[in-house]
């Protein structure tokens, strides 16, 4: 499913780019214990952002497909009024490491 929008911005600043990469692995932690059980059942989803839309891709082999697409998207859109900010935390000190990481790594020639 491609959610297209034009207000995203991604691409076009840094402040943008920054903050849906935050966005998308908020929303990966947040889902984590339900993708997890639904992992157990071999079904799968993402979430990806690009420069017009953001896509949601599920997959898996199994009947219940359906109520797990709807389920998901539930959840996503429940994280509107959940308190996230521990999952924030967790994700800004993640990617502030990872991008400390990089700079302090040694340059390829």
């Amino acid at each position: 499913m491609k959610l297209y929008t034009n207000d995203n911005r991604f691409g076009f600043d840094v402040q943008s780019r920054l903050f849906f990469k935050i966005w998308e692995c908020v929303v990966d932690e947040y889902l984590r214990e339900f993708a997890y059980m639904a992992s157990q059942a071999t079904l799968n989803s993402s979430v990806s952002i690009l420069h017009d839309n953001i896509d949601f891709s599920w997959g898996g082999f199994n009947d219940s497909m359906p109520n797990y697409i709807v389920e998901s998207l539930e959840k996503v859109v429940a994280m509107k009024d959940a308190n996230v900010e521990g999952f924030f935390n967790q994700v800004k000190e993640k990617l502030t490491q990872e991008m400390t990481n990089a700079y302090l790594d040694q340059s390829y020639i």
